[in-house]
This record gives structure tokens, C-alpha cells and sequence, in this order.
């Protein structure tokens, strides 16, 4: 197994662990607002998992045809996104953006059309400096519009979780810091994807930043909740004995 082809299977066990973790939390009673994460975790494994075949050679037909699933599990993730920020941004989402998971998952669908996403060739990128060769499904010019428009709603969840947190709404931060961080890392691998970077590609990693921001970001909400029926619980305790304690002295 060659080394970039362990970097993105460890990715996207990664993301699959959490995808698990996420949904496991989702189902308790008052985090429902959690389950469209899941989803953003599981189809960020699997567009990485698609991606690893991108690092081996293997037949042209079976490569393109995972470039065209990792195209749709991009989709689907930037869907995901959508649909989570519709959940926690803190306002009711107006008609547009209640349809941009829809959009998104139109735009994401139109890449299991044969032919319209990829050409039928592969084209061999070596990074030198780290001795890594990768194997490249060539985009046709739609393959790059399409790329372009994922992009362009990307940075529109982005600005939605930006608006969140100017209008003071929890948990919105740690987010945005790690969809900030995938935007840079989907800058970086066209770059390199265009022959201007000679570097790895990153974005196997990247998908997972805003993912593991947010399942800390749960942890956190989860001990604050935890912490907070303590000390209900504690309060309530406390008002049932002074209350015992009344009634004891009331009945002598």
C-alpha cells in the first residue's frame, strides 16, 4: 500500500468513526439538531475512501468511475452542510436556503451521468518531494464547472455560519474555524490539481476539519449539559428536603 493511498483510507475511517459517534448522540432526546452532521461525516469517509483510488494504479474504467462517486459524495456532503446550517444557524432559513441541500444534491447527482463529469483517461501526478504518484481522472469543462459551483456553495454555508455567530448563536464558532480550513485546503488541491503547487493533495483531511471541530464542539456542549442537570438535580434535592424538613415541623 503505497503511502498516500494509507493516508486516505485512514481519513475516511476516520470520518466514518465519527459519522458513528455523531449518530449515536444525534438520537438522544434534544440534539436532534446533530443528525444532519452524521450525514456530513459518512459522505466525507466515502468521498475519501473513493479517493484512494486515486493512489494506486488500477484500471482507467474502475478509476473514473470512483472519481465520478467522490464527485457525488462531495455533493452530498456540501448538501449535508446545508441541511446542518438550516438546523443551528439560529433563525428560520428563507426559501433559498431552505433549497440549497436540494441544489446541491441535484448538482452532485448529475455525476453518475457517464461521460459528463470525467473524460475516459487518467492522467499520472507525481509529487517528487515526498516520492507520491497519484492518478488522475481528467475533468471535462462541465467536471470543472461543476467543481466551481461546489465551491460557490461552499463559501455560502461558510458566510451562513459567519452570520450565526455575529448574531451571538452557540456552538457556531469552532465550526466556521473548520470550514475555513477546508476552503483553504480545496484552494490548495486545485492548485495542485492545475500543476501551479507541487504538493499532496490535502483535501482527504480537510473534509475532516469542520467534522472534528464540531464532534469536539459536542463533547463540550454534552459535559455543559451534563453539568447542568448536576445541578438541577442537585437544586431539586435541595428543595425536597427543605420541603421534608417544613413538613416535619409542621406536623409537630
Amino acid at each position: 500500500m503505497t503511502l498516500s493511498a494509507a493516508f486516505a483510507i485512514a481519513s475516511a475511517a476516520l470520518g466514518l468513526a465519527i459519522a458513528g459517534f455523531v449518530l449515536r448522540i444525534a438520537r438522544a432526546p434534544g440534539w436532534e439538531d446533530q443528525r444532519p452532521l452524521s450525514f456530513a461525516a459518512l459522505t466525507a469517509g466515502a468521498a475519501t475512501l473513493a479517493n484512494a483510488a486515486a493512489t494506486i494504479p488500477i484500471a482507467t474504467a474502475s478509476a473514473v468511475l470512483l472519481s465520478r462517486c467522490q464527485m457525488l459524495f462531495i455533493g452530498l456532503h456540501v448538501a449535508a452542510w446545508h441541511h446542518y446550517a438550516n438546523r443551528v444557524a439560529g433563525r428560520p432559513p428563507v426559501p433559498l436556503e431552505r433549497a440549497a441541500p436540494l441544489i446541491a444534491g441535484a448538482a452532485a447527482a448529475s455525476a453518475l451521468v457517464p461521460g459528463l463529469v470525467y473524460l475516459p483517461t487518467i492522467r499520472v501526478h507525481q509529487v517528487a518531494i515526498l516520492n507520491l504518484t497519484y492518478y488522475d481522472s481528467v475533468t471535462t469543462s462541465y467536471g470543472n464547472g461543476l467543481m466551481a459551483f461546489y465551491a460557490l456553495l461552499g463559501t455560502w454555508v461558510l458566510l451562513r455560519f459567519v452570520g450565526a455567530m455575529r448574531r451571538g448563536v452557540p456552538w457556531t464558532g469552532l465550526p466556521l474555524v473548520g470550514l475555513v480550513f477546508l476552503q483553504v485546503i480545496a484552494v490548495h488541491d486545485a492548485l495542485v490539481n492545475g500543476g501551479i503547487l507541487e504538493s499532496p493533495y490535502l483535501l482527504d483531511f480537510g473534509f475532516l476539519a469542520p467534522i472534528a471541530a464540531v464532534s469536539f464542539q459536542l463533547q463540550r456542549r454534552f459535559t455543559a449539559d451534563a453539568t447542568a442537570l448536576r445541578e438541577l438535580r442537585t437544586q431539586l434535592e435541595r428543595k425536597v428536603d427543605e420541603r421534608s424538613k417544613e413538613l416535619a415541623r409542621t406536623a409537630q
